[in-house]
């Protein structure tokens, strides 16, 4: 009898693995059919020049994915990359039509990986970026950014994508989320991406730049003084927190 009853509870646990294997092996089959996608989102964010044929022979496969009602966060992730790519080399080659086009599917796959994956840092930036492109600063800008550093505050390959844009909009941003910038762009500092700040400081950052100075205060001395040297080298002086810099000399600049 107690043999028999243990069998009988275990029936429902039977059923639910052979839901569970039937689940599993679908998801498997559509998991390898959009693989492909990863390793060239991949060499998209490792900002490798792919050419645009590449990107044109996984389009279709971008497109079943679209229209696929299964929620896949990694390939749709992968595809809005991708997607954002092709709209970058529509924008270089300036092609109205092209852009508008590009600029509707990369939204459309953005917003459906989203809905699979709202906790998607990146996504939620350029989310933000091409909003910004196609129509302007507005208050919905605001919450995708603020979305983003809530969600990836200290994501290095993140933030030196999104810290360019967000200083762009800086004056329009609420304080607490142009705190969120200023810290980043110490946090890119502290972590050895001097060029990529130096860069981000004496360009968008440059109406602020005293803010973003005053942030480095306890950021390693070695990179606080790597920023005060490549800054001089760009022909910029200015006062980084307690780096002394020895007498300007013109010709030592390289």
């Amino acid at each position: 009898m107690v043999l028999l009853l243990s069998r009988f509870a275990l029936l429902p646990l039977l059923g639910v693995g052979a839901i569970a294997l039937v689940w599993a092996r679908a998801f498997s089959s559509e998991f390898w059919v959009y693989a492909p996608l990863e390793g060239i989102a991949s060499r998209i964010v490792r900002s490798d020049n792919l050419a645009p044929d590449v990107l044109d022979g996984v389009a279709p496969l971008i497109n079943n994915l679209e229209q696929l009602q299964q929620c896949l966060p990694r390939a749709t992730h992968n595809a809005a990359i991708i997607r954002g790519r092709m709209l970058q080399i529509a924008i270089d080659n300036s092609d109205p039509d092209l852009v508008a086009q590009a600029s509707a599917s990369v939204d459309t796959m953005i917003r459906k990986s989203l809905r699979c994956a709202p906790n998607d840092s990146f996504l939620w930036f350029v989310l933000f970026w091409l909003e910004g492109m196609r129509g302007g600063f507005s208050d919905d800008l605001v919450g995708y950014l603020s979305k983003s550093y809530e969600l990836g505050p200290y994501e290095g390959w993140i933030a030196l994508r999104r810290n360019k844009y967000a200083l762009i909009v800086y004056p329009l941003l609420p304080p607490p989320l142009q705190d969120r910038v200023v810290s980043e762009f110490a946090a890119m500092v502290d972590s050895g991406f001097i060029r990529d700040a130096a860069s981000n400081l004496m360009g968008a950052g440059w109406p602020v730049h005293d803010k973003l100075l005053a942030s480095l205060t306890h950021v390693s001395l070695k990179f606080r003084r790597q920023l005060a040297n490549d800054l001089r080298r760009a022909g910029v002086e200015v006062d980084v927190p307690d780096v002394t810099m020895p007498e300007f000399r013109p010709w030592q600049v390289e």
